[in-house]
C-alpha cells in the first residue's frame, strides 16, 4: 500500500510541475533586432498602395510596428509578448484593433502579413537590419 501511495504522490508531482512548464509563452529574443522593408496593399489582386515598414523586435519580446506612406494604412503600434501566440518555431499570429497580423521570421529577414479591417492584405519581406 505504501508503495502505491508513493507511486501515485510521484505522478502526481510530475503532473503538477508540467502544469507550470508552459512553453506556449512567446520568447522573441533571438529574433530580437530591427526590419525593414516595404509592404504591398492589396484588394483581391489589385495592389493599392505601397508603405515603408519598420518592425522591431525588443528584448522583452514585444513588437514596434511602423508603418509609413502617407496614406490609411500608416500606423505605430506596440504588440506585446503576451499577445502573441506561437504557431510554430518561426510563426507568430495575434489580433489587434481588428488587425490580424503574422509574423515569419527566417535567418536574413522575416515576413510580415496583415489582413486588414477593410478585406484588404498588406504584406512583405523585411530585411534584418541589426
Amino acid at each position: 500500500m505504501k508503495k502505491k501511495i508513493i507511486i501515485l504522490s510521484y505522478f502526481i508531482s510530475i503532473f503538477i510541475l508540467s502544469c507550470f512548464n508552459n512553453d506556449s509563452i512567446v520568447k522573441l529574443n533571438k529574433y530580437a533586432a530591427r526590419y525593414e522593408g516595404t509592404i504591398n496593399t492589396t484588394a483581391n489582386v489589385r495592389q493599392l498602395t505601397t508603405n515603408k515598414c519598420t518592425l522591431i523586435v525588443n528584448e522583452d519580446s514585444s513588437i514596434d510596428i511602423t508603418i509609413e506612406g502617407g496614406n490609411i494604412y500608416d500606423k505605430k503600434l506596440t504588440i506585446s509578448k503576451e499577445e502573441l501566440i506561437k504557431t510554430d518555431d518561426t510563426s507568430y499570429n495575434t489580433s489587434k484593433d481588428g488587425n490580424n497580423y503574422t509574423f515569419i521570421f527566417h535567418d536574413t529577414y522575416m515576413t510580415l502579413r496583415i489582413e486588414n479591417t477593410d478585406n484588404t492584405v498588406s504584406e512583405g519581406e523585411l530585411s534584418k537590419i541589426g
